[in-house]
């Protein structure tokens, strides 16, 4: 415990006390979705673990997100969320969504073509990944 509020500390001289900070969410269940109405500029990963199935997206507004179907992963069962901080914009939060969804498409099986150490019986669902 005293160990990581001494990293916490070097982080925050080192970034400022919030600019910078990516907060990291837990595994929700897909009923508790309705609690995000305010939450703004993520990335989120959704799974359904009945399928094995994956999905990494990012949205500026997720309550707005979530309203939309997600016809690639239509029975998700759980969520998380990482929110980043206020200065990322559109194109930051775009690019690391990219970088999430190649790295995962690098481990797990894919339906992109992208070379996977098929470490998972998961399947990454989403369609566009970068090569």
């Amino acid at each position: 415990m005293r160990f990581l509020s001494i990293l916490e500390r070097i982080e925050n001289e080192i970034e400022g006390n919030s600019k910078g900070k990516i907060s990291k969410g837990d595994w929700k269940l897909r009923s508790e979705m309705i609690k995000e109405i305010t939450t703004e500029n993520v990335i989120y990963t959704l799974i359904d673990e009945n399928n094995y199935e994956i999905y990494v997206g990012e949205a500026s507004n997720l309550a707005k997100r979530f309203k939309q179907k997600r016809h690639e992963i239509p029975d998700w069962t759980h969520y998380r969320v990482d929110q980043l901080p206020d200065d990322f914009d559109d194109k930051m939060r775009v690019k690391l969504e990219r970088m999430m969804i190649r790295s995962l498409a690098s481990l797990l099986q894919n339906s992109a073509g992208v070379e996977s150490m098929g470490i998972s019986d998961f399947i990454l669902t989403n369609k566009r990944i970068d090569k």
